[in-house]
């Protein structure tokens, strides 16, 4: 999609039908002009310019309103210009008593006037970062008034403006975020080129209250505070957690018939009797110790009825305590 330029806007439809304002060039005297006071861009290299305008004269008329009631004309574009014929004229320069001005008509809209000056300084001088922020902000501000004044824009108001500047709108939203939170402090040493732009975007993410804290030291130890690393962010202890319960396999439950026991010899019940008596007296706890007196007590029973319990099979006193002793 083609970018957004001046030119769209001026064709723009409004919601009122108006003519396109007439304007004249007249020859203006000098102490007549008066600089915009919306101008907020730096004024450089004064004396070049004057210097070129005297050797091949003013080759770019200015841009002005009509006079307003005390008879003054403001410039709306052209002031560096200006500053170079009044630097002349004040020399003793006669030539320069008089400039050619481009008269616009006062019926033109007053925002369409104010960007027209932005574009004129923007397109004549190489801007600082903190100029180009100010642009951006006051292109951004006069946008939406000449929305709601009834002219119409495609596209969210951020990409509009950087298609403007022919910025990327990554660009644009530090610039935003440096227009409306940094302090007032910090944005004129911005303006004034003692930070630059990082520094002014990091500044402006800070809270107020970070900030003054930052301007004192700034103010104190110069630019060595603002390359000092921030403390890390304190993160707050999560809440304590309930420890995670692992749930357990299920336990088979006893199916209600005592398991049957086998041995295949007389020998070797009185021999499973007796292992489990010892394992038991070494690590059941106390109150187990019956228990292990009726197994040696069953053991030595088989022992006596050694001719009354037939192969293969455990006698049903033994079985009996065996079961007995699962089950608990």
């Amino acid at each position: 999609m083609a970018k957004f330029t001046m030119a769209d806007l001026l064709n723009s439809q409004s919601k009122k039908t108006e003519e396109r304002p007439a304007f004249e060039i007249r020859h203006i005297p000098i102490d007549k002009l008066k600089p915009s006071a919306k101008n907020q861009y730096g004024i450089r290299g004064i004396e070049e310019l004057a210097a070129n305008i005297e050797m091949l004269g003013l080759l770019h008329n200015l841009d002005v309103k009509e006079a307003d009631e005390a008879g003054y004309y403001e410039i709306i574009s052209g002031e560096r210009r200006y500053q170079a014929c009044k630097l002349l004229y004040e020399s003793g320069n006669q030539d320069f008593k008089t400039l050619p001005c481009k008269v616009e008509a006062l019926t033109e809209n007053k925002a369409i006037s104010e960007l027209k000056l932005l574009y004129a300084n923007a397109a004549a001088r190489e801007l600082t970062d903190y100029e180009k922020t100010y642009q951006a902000g006051r292109i951004k501000e006069i946008l939406q008034a000449l929305k709601k004044d009834g002219y119409k824009f495609q596209g969210r108001m951020r990409e509009i403006v950087a298609d403007m500047l022919d910025v990327s709108p990554a660009q644009m939203g530090r610039m935003e975020s440096i227009n409306k939170n940094l302090s007032p402090e910090f944005k004129e040493e911005f303006k004034a080129g003692n930070i630059g732009i990082t520094t002014a975007y990091e500044l402006s993410g800070q809270s107020e209250a970070e900030q003054a804290a930052t301007l004192e030291a700034y103010k104190a130890e110069g630019a060595e505070a603002l390359k000092k690393p921030k403390p890390p962010k304190v993160t707050p202890p999560a809440a304590a957690q309930p420890p995670k319960v692992t749930p357990t396999a299920p336990q088979p439950q006893p199916s209600g018939k005592p398991e049957q026991l086998e041995y295949k010899s007389h020998a070797d019940a009185l021999q499973a009797l007796y292992s489990l008596a010892d394992r038991l007296e070494r690590q059941a706890p106390i109150g187990r110790g019956e228990m292990v007196r009726t197994i040696r007590a069953a053991a030595r029973m088989l022992e006596k009825d050694e001719n009354q319990v037939e192969w293969g099979e455990v006698s049903p006193e033994a079985e009996r305590l065996y079961n007995n002793l699962k089950e608990r």
